[in-house]
């Protein structure tokens, strides 16, 4: 496991392959945990050693990272207990956690100062085809003033969880590990603290912009509003597996919401479907 993480790690210097391996890096702590629970921490010095030596500042940070989120997914993935969701959910928690600490030492150590080199450059380049294309200015003040990061990390970390698990749970059920599934996606539905949270968010940001921090409240909105979407499309598959229908019109509805103003109705779908018992009303 030592030996494919620092695979995985010095592959993200090659062009183009970082496209695959980066999602993975979490990959071998999250095996070690499970496959041997007792000697995973004593075992994970080894590669994290190494990376400190050998590899760059950030590269080692990352590793701390991937052992981080790796480790408590394979934390929740050996208990019996636990379902695929709870696995996935862990990872997502760990890897904001773990991003955090990862931006808070490099801030401070000055280990970014060449990203926001690159991110304004791209910003600026941003801007222009924003404006070109007629956007208003409240996606440019985000795009200038860094909000757009927070959201840009969660979809990051999200899908670094969800392709770490699906390809764990293939090597460990090959093996006679515990198969952990997730909920089908007409099944998956928002737990209705996060409603309440949005309406605490919104009155924060009306009542108290300045205490609660103008843009960070924006960035969790953002996040909101990117969970209340996928909710919502949730919701629309449950419609259709009622009706029998197949759940690939969902294929073609993705991309018409990302072009026009229906994801507005189909967040707001989502939020409805969080704060009621709208399904089960319909399922009697």
């Amino acid at each position: 496991m030592s030996g494919l993480f620092l695979l995985l790690l010095a592959s993200l210097s090659i062009s183009f392959i970082p496209m695959i391996t980066f999602w993975l890096l979490p990959l071998p702590f999250l095996l070690l945990s499970v496959k041997r629970p007792s000697a995973a921490l004593i075992i994970s010095l080894i590669p994290l050693g190494v990376a400190f030596v050998f590899f760059p500042a950030i590269s080692a940070l990352l590793a701390l990272f991937a052992w981080f989120m790796g480790s408590i997914m394979g934390y929740c993935y050996r208990h019996s207990a636990t379902t695929g969701a709870d696995v996935v959910l862990s990872g997502v928690a760990s890897g904001a956690v773990g991003s955090w600490g990862f931006l808070y030492v490099g801030e401070s150590f000055h280990l970014f100062d060449w990203v926001k080199a690159i991110w304004q450059t791209e910003s600026l380049r941003m801007e222009e085809i924003l404006q070109e294309s007629g956007a208003g200015a409240q996606a440019l003040e985000a795009l200038s003033n860094g909000t757009m990061v927070p959201p840009v990390f969660f979809n990051l970390i999200g899908l670094m969880a969800l392709i770490t698990f699906y390809t764990a749970r293939s090597w460990l059920s090959r093996q006679g590990f515990q198969r952990k599934t997730l909920p089908a996606f007409h099944e998956w539905r928002l737990p209705k603290v996060f409603f309440y949270f949005y309406l605490l968010t919104l009155v924060a940001l009306y009542f108290f912009p300045s205490v609660v921090g103008l843009h960070g409240g924006i960035s969790v909105l953002t996040i909101l509003h990117e969970l209340f979407l996928i909710q919502g499309f949730g919701f629309i598959h449950f419609l259709l597996h009622r009706k029998g229908k197949s759940g690939g019109w969902l294929i073609l509805l993705v991309p018409v919401s990302i072009i026009t103003p229906i994801s507005l109705l189909i967040q707001f779908l989502g939020m409805i479907d969080a704060a009621t018992l709208l399904r089960q009303k319909l399922s009697k």
